[in-house]
């Protein structure tokens, strides 16, 4: 099970108002995690998304269960992905864990802001110092700025990749940039 059809029945027994979660079929194929998170992410903010390809569904949980119900009340429980209708089913979510929620609530994200990028680092590179934490949703360069954005599938990503990468020396990546640059 964990799976609850519609807006009248809920799931499981539960009022809708306690989940999250919500289970996406129907994906086009080789969706990306940022066409997902943008078809659904303006309904509020995610913890989580993800995607299974070979059986083209995902799953999304939003930090707010009432941000879920907003996702689902107001789309007729479709979403279009590619001009495509995808199918929104309530999903069963674990609750938030309290460390998380509490990191949520003071501005912890899905996303991590990189400053002091050097200017020969490639989106490749910046991939390879922030992937060993989790899956990665995008990464965007900012040149102009010298900064890029880490966008993870999760919340606990971006704040375990931010706790083991902030204040360190560079990356090897960035410092074989860096070194270039000085060159």
């Amino acid at each position: 099970g964990g799976l609850g059809g519609g807006l009248p029945g809920g799931l499981g027994g539960l009022p809708l108002s306690h989940s999250r979660a919500v289970f996406i079929s129907m994906l086009p194929p080789n969706i990306s995690y940022e066409e997902l998170c943008s078809a659904v992410g303006e309904y509020g903010p995610l913890e989580s998304v993800k995607i299974i390809p070979d059986k083209r569904h995902g799953f999304v949980n939003f930090v707010d269960p009432a941000d879920a119900l907003q996702l689902m009340a107001s789309t007729g429980q479709q979403v279009p992905l590619r001009g495509k209708p995808t199918l929104l089913q309530w999903g069963k979510a674990r609750p938030v864990p309290n460390d998380l929620l509490q990191a949520i609530r003071t501005g912890a994200t899905r996303s991590i802001y990189v400053c002091n990028v050097p200017e020969g680092a490639s989106e490749a590179a910046l991939t390879a110092v922030f992937s060993p934490y989790g899956e990665l949703e995008s990464v965007r360069m900012v040149p102009k700025k010298r900064a890029a954005f880490a966008n993870y599938t999760c919340v606990a990503s971006a704040i375990q990749a931010r706790e083991r990468l902030h204040g360190r020396a560079r990356p090897a990546p960035f410092a074989e940039a860096a070194a270039a640059e000085a060159a």
